[in-house]
């Protein structure tokens, strides 16, 4: 509620908003559409370099922070230091566009490329006297670049529609804070986790069971980082709630047993029966595959790789005559008279 509690957004959120203003202009503005105006690329890089510019304030200001105290900086100095950075970053941001469309002038030396180049050929100026021209600069920047060198051929009234979808989005209200919280993702988590134990959002309306909600919350976070967790030692102090012997009696045996868990694991013989199981598992699959009910997809085996071998064909027997009784040859080839007894009908005899 306004007045209550204060909002703060998130970068991802807020890169979306962004794009999708993009993305409506490209659609609703006639003079944004066409080649070399405001495509799927150009959007995407534009999206890009906001975030890039963003997120490397905040590390710019986590650095700041970090001095500040290690006892670097003092906390008087620390304050127009971090003002000036939020101060850049909002200009940054401002001169993406005019970056896109040509104009370079806004554009600071860590984010622009075309400037990055002119500070190259001063410095190379300096030690071997030799002079650049726009031209020079604009070839370079063409090969190293995005899109080759090509600018948003936006103008007039395109610009300026592009310019308001960034700046009605950031300014000096809610830049520190975008800068700052950068992604609202941790928040989201632990809300999540305390929706999901007080057992939905309108049951914890009344406050009944926040304090349940806290203690998962603690178990879980001491779970992670051990009896070091800040936030559950802090809740215990505010409490006066000392730790349980026996508890941590108890911790102790689980972490011996995790140890021993880990040492089993590594161990040969566990690898072994690990191995031993694989075969089984193997053998019980093959038998498995070998049921004639089974549907067969291919009928290559695993193992039938590499050239092709011929099947050895197997010997015969030498054939056994059935009339002499000697091998070489058949019966039809015999050249001994036929053994068989010819049965011939005598005359007046009825079959």
């Amino acid at each position: 509620a306004k007045g209550v509690a204060k909002g703060y957004p998130s970068i991802e959120h807020w890169v979306k908003t962004v794009s999708n203003g993009l993305y409506l202009l490209a659609r609703t503005v006639s003079s944004l559409r066409g080649v070399g105006l405001l495509n799927a690329p150009r959007i995407r890089a534009i999206v890009s370099d906001i975030n890039r510019a963003i997120r490397l304030s905040n590390l710019v200001l986590a650095l700041i922070d970090k001095r500040t105290d290690e006892g670097v900086i003092s906390p008087e100095l620390a304050k127009p230091k971090r003002d000036a950075e939020l101060k850049l970053c909002l200009k940054d941001v401002y001169a993406i566009v005019p970056h896109h469309c040509g104009d370079h002038r806004s554009c600071s030396e860590r984010h622009c490329r075309y400037k990055q180049i002119i500070r190259a050929l001063k410095a190379r100026k300096k030690l071997q006297k030799v002079d650049y021209t726009k031209e020079v600069v604009e070839g370079i920047y063409a090969q190293q670049s995005r899109f080759n060198g090509a600018n948003l051929g936006a103008t007039g009234k395109g610009r300026a529609a592009l310019e308001h979808v960034i700046r009605s989005r950031i300014d000096e209200n809610n830049v520190a804070s975008l800068v700052r919280v950068l992604t609202s993702n941790s928040c989201e988590n632990f809300f999540m986790m305390l929706t999901k134990y007080s057992e939905g959002k309108r049951k914890n309306l009344g406050q009944a069971d926040s304090w349940e909600s806290y203690q998962l919350l603690c178990a879980g976070l001491r779970s992670n980082d051990g009896d070091d967790s800040v936030f559950f030692n802090k809740i215990l102090a505010e409490l006066h709630v000392r730790r349980s012997p026996v508890r941590d009696a108890y911790c102790r045996k689980k972490n011996q047993w995790k140890e021993k868990a880990k040492c089993r694991k590594k161990s040969v013989e566990y690898k072994k029966r690990q191995a031993m199981s694989l075969k089984k598992k193997a053998i019980r699959m093959g038998k498995e595959a070998a049921k004639k009910e089974r549907h067969m997809t291919e009928k290559m085996k695993p193992n039938d790789v590499g050239p092709v071998k011929a099947k050895k064909k197997r010997a015969s027997k030498p054939q056994k005559c059935s009339n002499c009784h000697e091998l070489g040859h058949s019966c039809k080839d015999c050249p001994e008279p036929s053994r068989k007894k010819s049965t011939v009908k005598q005359p007046g005899m009825s079959e």
